[in-house]
């Protein structure tokens, strides 16, 4: 499965936050800011990674959908092609349905 460019973003500022959370939980380096800023950054990266997977799926569906409306037109019409055959043998065997 290829990675989308939001996806590896994420992870890289997955990675970041972690490391700044820790520097800030052992070593009291960071600001409470840049920790916030960048577990910000981790949320919006996989918030557009997340949408940008969504609308992929909504257009894969928007194409199952349509070969399913096109399969059940063919169905339709073989099935009123079957009626007409029926109501021609009733007429040679000269039955009434």
């Amino acid at each position: 499965m290829k990675m989308s460019v939001w996806e590896f973003l994420s992870w890289v500022f997955a990675i970041l936050a972690l490391v700044l959370v820790l520097w800030r939980a052992f070593g009291n380096s960071p600001s409470e800011w840049a920790v916030a800023a960048a577990v910000i950054s981790v949320l919006v990266a996989k918030v557009v990674g997340l949408s940008e997977r969504v609308v992929g799926l909504e257009a894969g569906m928007k194409h199952g959908f349509y070969n399913v409306k096109k399969d059940m037109n063919l169905i339709n019409m073989k099935i009123e092609g079957m009626g007409n055959k029926v109501d021609l043998i009733g007429e040679k065997l000269e039955v009434k349905i």
